[in-house]
C-alpha cells in the first residue's frame, strides 16, 4: 500500500472512531531515544503529520527537549523556538527528498512564514 492510500486508511478508521475534526495537530516529540535507530525509513517519522493534516489539522505545535546555549537556562525550563540550524543536509538528509505524490502533500517548501511571529 503505497504512503497516501496508508494515510487515506488511517484517516477512514480515525474518522469511525470520533467525529472530532482537530484544527491542531499536537506532537509530544521527545522520548523516542533508542526507538529512532529501529526505523528503517524516515519518511515514518513525519507520517503522522500527513495524518494530522488529512484529518484537517492546519497548525502544529511540537514540543522535544532541546540543548542551548544560553547558560542561565535549567532542565525544565520552557523556551520557544524562533529559529534554527539544519545541518541534516550536509550529510545527504533533506527532507524535501522522495517521490512528490502530488495528490498527497507538495514538497514545495514555503519556508517564509515558518517562524512568523504575527
Amino acid at each position: 500500500m503505497e504512503e497516501y492510500e496508508q494515510t487515506a486508511a488511517a484517516c477512514a478508521f480515525i474518522r469511525q472512531h470520533t467525529s472530532v475534526r482537530p484544527l491542531v495537530g499536537i506532537i509530544c516529540g521527545s522520548g523516542l531515544g533508542a526507538a529512532v535507530a529501529t526505523l528503517v525509513a524516515n519518511p515514518t517519522i513525519a507520517w503522522p503529520v500527513r495524518v494530522m493534516k488529512m484529518l484537517g489539522a492546519e497548525y502544529l505545535f511540537a514540543t522535544n527537549a532541546a540543548g542551548g546555549m544560553n547558560r542561565k537556562f535549567k532542565p525544565g525550563d520552557m523556551v520557544v523556538i524562533q529559529d534554527h540550524v539544519d545541518f541534516s543536509s550536509l550529510v545527504g538528509l533533506n527532507p524535501l527528498t522522495g517521490p512528490n505524490d502530488e495528490s498527497h502533500l507538495s514538497y514545495e517548501a514555503q519556508l517564509s512564514r515558518d517562524f512568523n511571529h504575527a
